[in-house]
């Protein structure tokens, strides 16, 4: 191995144990092309070669550990933005139904406080109806007792004026005694 260039130390060296733990096993499989006789140039190519794919394969290695915890990451922000997704779509739908509950109330209270209106409109007109009866009314008592006042002049009570419906009554015994008395001289008088 010593004819194999000045590589073939390094390359024994880099397959022992002691660097095995270090070292990518890639890159061990590729130590065996620094044992062959090459040019320098083509060498260091190689060298470098294997250097790189070592470092990117670490870099996968380390890459696929943070990326899957990324990836769990990122899994349980979606579920945890999924349940506020739930809670916020159950809310909603709630408020949306209490926002149609209370429109629906709001008409009922619209329909109602028109239908009171109406009534009180209707209740005005009946007022208003009562009121100009009431005035005619009072018109015509007007009227009445001014036609009584034109006619017979201001009536104080007098004393010795008597009700008619009284007056009719006082008549009535002076009636009853000229029909009894005309009776008992019937009764005399044989005719």
């Amino acid at each position: 191995m010593a004819s194999a260039g000045p590589y073939a130390s390094l390359c024994t060296s880099l397959q022992t144990d002691n660097h095995a733990s270090t070292v990518p096993l890639s890159f061990l499989r590729a130590g065996c092309l620094f044992c062959r006789p090459q040019p320098t140039a083509q060498i260091g190519n190689v060298v470098l070669l294997v250097l790189v794919q070592a470092r990117l394969e670490e870099a996968e290695a380390s890459a696929m550990k943070g990326g899957k915890r990324a990836q769990q990451k990122l899994e349980q922000r979606l579920r945890d933005l999924e349940m506020e997704l739930d809670a916020e779509q159950r809310r909603h739908a709630e408020t949306t139904k209490n926002v149609r509950k209370q429109e629906r109330r709001m008409k009922e209270l619209a329909f109602q406080a028109d239908e009171d209106r109406k009534l009180q409109d209707r209740q005005r007109d009946a007022n208003d109806k009562l009121q100009q009866k009431i005035k005619a009314y009072k018109r015509q008592v007007e009227e009445a007792v001014s036609a009584k006042f034109r006619y017979t002049g201001p009536t104080r009570p007098d004393p010795t004026r008597v009700p008619d419906n009284v007056r009719g009554l006082c008549r009535r015994p002076a009636r009853i005694q000229r029909t009894s008395s005309g009776l008992r001289q019937s009764l005399v008088r044989p005719a």
